[in-house]
């Protein structure tokens, strides 16, 4: 994990102030145009904009740190120490242009927050059918209708409208925006993705929604819905901040101003918010486990049939009741153990394994394949069943996309990268085969058909002739070569796969340029292939430049690999996300199989492979309005809750493993690719005539394969095959060093001193050894000087790992006693 808060700095620094001291800059709208000092231009097409810059001659963009790294060369951590520093403050000329933009701003956001006001006096009030009320099950109260849209009124501390937050049908919420700019010359100002800017929007910070009057208690929560649901229940007055941030600064001033103030805090926000209920000693509350606010508490009670008393006395017994204490929470917030599900201390010994096949979790002919070829060929039905998840996406159109969220422009295709980790005796090569054979019979038929158009267009003249060449499109590509899929992937606009036998050679023509030009270039190009979309292919010849356009860069992979080359590969890997963009599935040990008749589940999957290669979204369809797949509105609920469970997978692991965190973060695309392939196998029968929308059902399954079968397989590699973390033999010594002398409490003086493999490394790899112990659940920080840190041992760890200890504690006498030895057969030999 890096020792730098990214977010703050990239928050404190104004990328103007860095840029100016560069570059000279006209102001164009709301936008700073000059000569990019990146490429040395002498027409300007540098531009920069409040978060950050873009060069349209170069391409370059990025931040105020990337743009220090760029103009200096400097590392990343040299550029923040200049930041630190102040190296960019500015006086003169440029400080003026600094002001005169902070004032632009100032009348910007003055002007969005007269918008808000207007729209709010032209709306009218809002009535309890409009959709986003009766799904949350709460009255209007003040809400009122814009459009479609509710409209709510965000006011400042005087009670003065000082913007407005919009809510749509499907929960999408937006506040006052701001008016589109234009130039000098009256132009609209665009983007460098050519879009039309606008001005800075109306100001929230500090504002609130009051639900009633203050008689006592104000209880401060965060959303709209969740204040109507506590306001509809109790008689106290309930102020809504918007935003987490935003219940922060409302708590901290009503508080100030003397007010007793409670915190109804979402579940996902309540470390933060227990910290400051803490900090002002005020009661903290929230909503019974699993609901993550008031509002979907008293949903989840309606739709079991309670009423409207039943719902009030159960947020009555809560907000009435004891506040919550940081205890209550612990268990929820520490980082998940990578050995095993248990509470408590992770074992730092313990080897993860992988989880058993999950019967019921696959599409029945994935299930029955793995199940029945598996008993025949007598390798883990784990490995079959993923491989032919893939195998179904590989044969799906890339033309075919699921749209991941109701209004952020973001799709995924039915691309998987799937890899199969077992020693020889696992059988890699018979789940390949069963999973791919039907993908290599259509591939086959297609590069027949190639060969006969490609015969054809010849004898027409070819070259000469009034035909264009033949598109030789294909489904796979096995020469893994970035030239050889290149020249497949320009004709093959539905996507490839590629199957592997073995995955080393995958990895070995990847790191055969080393860390040189070619070894990038490669890197990116597969980088590319996973994320799809239009390439651009340039070679150089005799004639000058030459090259063309891949309209869609899209290959699956499916291959296998052995455990030690991988783990040797990975020792010398260029860590760019390649590897974790995979699905690893940690193999079982092969058996001997068992030769009897088995139901002809081949032939069924196989036709299901088929089927696949052939649906395309039908525009004639009756349920499609739209070119793409999109998730119903209950599924799109469990996409946001996976999303915000896979963000606390990354931050947990990025102090213990930092490529296993890595991969989490991959997890949020896996989901999209996996429902969008099980939306498709499930509705097979449908072909074209598929629906729109992934159902609740669906995507509620491919949660479960993801969590229950993916995640512990991940979690087997990245921790077992690879190792627990980067540091885990320094952090089992000191753990051993703590169970053999009873510690009670240890400091990094006491360690360092006394712990072999920790007395020749700096300060800061120390620290992360002591992080990572915190994140398994050994120590908890008791003092926290920089000067002399100290960490309590965690209760439990002693009792726990009794057995350990006093192994330990022979293993370091019998250390000692052949040191002793040692050293008394040198002094032998000297006399």
């Amino acid at each position: 994990m890096s020792k730098y808060d990214w977010k703050a700095i990239k928050a404190k620094v104004d990328i103007l102030e860095v840029v100016l001291k560069v570059v000279p800059l006209k102001r164009s709208g709301n936008i700073y145009k000059g000569n990019c000092p990146i490429h040395n231009e002498n027409s300007p097409s540098f531009v920069v904009y409040d978060d950050g810059y873009h060069c349209f001659g170069c391409g370059a963009h990025g931040d105020a740190i990337d743009f220090i790294v760029a103009v200096d060369g400097c590392s990343k951590a040299e550029a923040i120490e200049r930041l630190g520093a102040n190296d960019f403050a500015l006086t003169g000329p440029e400080k003026r242009i600094i002001e005169d933009r902070d004032r632009s701003r100032a009348e910007e956001r003055k002007t969005a927050t007269a918008m808000a006001a207007r729209r709010w006096d032209a709306a009218q009030p809002a009535t309890e059918d409009h959709p986003y009320l009766d799904r949350k099950m709460v009255l209007p109260h003040m809400a009122r209708i814009d459009g479609k849209s509710l409209l709510l009124p965000v006011y400042d501390r005087d009670g003065e409208i000082m913007s407005v937050q919009s809510i749509d049908r499907d929960g999408g919420k937006l506040f006052q925006w701001g008016e589109y700019l234009k130039d000098g010359d009256g132009n609209f100002v665009l983007d460098h993705n050519g879009k039309k800017m606008r001005g800075s929007g109306a100001p929230t910070k500090g504002g609130r929604l009051n639900f009633g009057i203050c008689i006592g208690r104000t209880i401060v929560c965060e959303g709209f819905a969740t204040g109507a649901s506590i306001y509809e229940a109790v008689p106290d007055r309930v102020a809504v901040g918007f935003s987490k941030s935003g219940v922060k600064d409302l708590v901290r001033e009503l508080h100030g101003n003397g007010q007793e103030v409670v915190i109804a805090s979402d579940r996902n926000a309540l470390p933060e918010m227990l910290a400051l209920g803490k900090e002002l000693g005020i009661a903290v509350f929230a909503p019974a486990e699993p609901y993550d606010d008031f509002n979907d508490m008293a949903v989840a009670m309606y739709e079991h049939d309670a009423t409207e008393d039943e719902v009030s006395e159960a947020i009555k017994a809560i907000l009435n009741g004891p506040p919550l204490l940081s205890a209550d929470i612990k268990a929820k917030t520490e980082a998940p153990t990578p050995a095993n599900d248990e509470t408590g201390p992770v074992d730092l010994w313990a080897k993860p394994l992988p989880p058993s096949f999950p019967r019921g979790a696959f599409p029945m002919p994935i299930e029955q394949l793995a199940i029945h070829r598996g008993e025949q060929a007598g390798c883990d039905p784990s490995g079959i069943a993923m491989a032919a998840f893939v195998a179904c996406a590989g044969a799906l159109s890339d033309t075919i996309r699921l749209k991941m969220r109701v209004h952020e422009p973001w799709f995924e295709r039915p691309l998987l990268w799937g890899m199969l980790i077992g020693v020889p005796s696992t059988n890699k090569t018979a789940m390949l085969k069963c999973s791919t054979a039907r993908i290599k019979e259509i591939d086959g038929a297609m590069f027949r058909q190639n060969v006969r158009n490609l015969a054809d267009w010849q004898e027409q003249g070819g070259t000469k002739g009034s035909e264009p060449m033949p598109a030789l499109s294909r489904l796979r590509v096995e020469d893994i070569t970035m030239e050889s899929a290149q020249e497949v992937c320009k004709n093959s606009p539905h996507g490839v796969i590629s199957i592997q036998n073995e995955l080393n050679g995958f990895f070995g023509a990847i790191n055969k340029h080393g860390g040189d030009k070619g070894g990038g270039l490669d890197r990116s190009f597969w980088i590319n292939a996973y994320d799809g979309g239009q390439y651009a292919v340039n070679r150089i010849g005799r004639g000058g430049i030459a090259g063309y356009i891949i309209d869609n860069l899209s290959v699956g992979i499916l291959g296998g690999i052995q455990p030690d080359v991988i783990k040797r590969i990975m020792s010398g890997y260029s860590d760019d996300g390649i590897i974790q963009r995979f699905i690893p599935i940690v193999l079982a040990d092969g058996t001997d199989g068992d030769d009897r008749p088995a139901p002809d589940v081949s032939s069924e999957f196989d036709e299901l492979i088929q089927r696949l290669n052939e649906m395309r979204i039908d525009r004639k369809n009756q349920f499609f309005m739209k070119d793409y797949v999109e998730f119903s509105e209950d599924a799109q609920q469990v996409q946001y809750r996976t999303s915000k469970f896979h963000s606390r997978l990354v931050k947990s692991f990025e102090n213990v493993n930092a490529t296993l965190a890595s991969h989490f973060g991959k997890f949020n695309g896996f989901f999209g690719r996996m429902c969008i392939t099980m939306h498709c196998i499930e509705n097979i029968n449908l072909g074209n005539d598929m629906p729109q929308k992934i159902s609740l059902e669906t995507a509620e399954r491919v949660e479960t394969i993801l969590h229950k079968f993916v995640l512990p397989h991940s979690i087997a590699f990245y921790t077992g095959t690879l190792g627990m973390s980067e540091d885990i033999e320094r952090v089992r010594a000191v753990g051993g060093y703590i169970l053999a002398h009873k510690l009670e409490t240890v400091t990094m003086r006491t360690i360092g001193r006394n712990v072999s493999a920790m007395k020749r490394i700096d300060r800061f790899e120390a620290a992360k050894v002591f992080e990572q112990l915190e994140a398994f659940g050994w120590l908890e920080q008791a003092n926290k000087r920089n000067d002399a840190p100290s960490w309590k041992v965690v209760e439990g760890v002693h009792h726990k790992f009794a057995e350990r200890a006093l192994s330990e504690v022979e293993r370091r006498a019998d250390v000692r006693d052949i040191i002793a030895e040692t050293v008394e057969r040198i002094r032998a030999s000297n006399q």
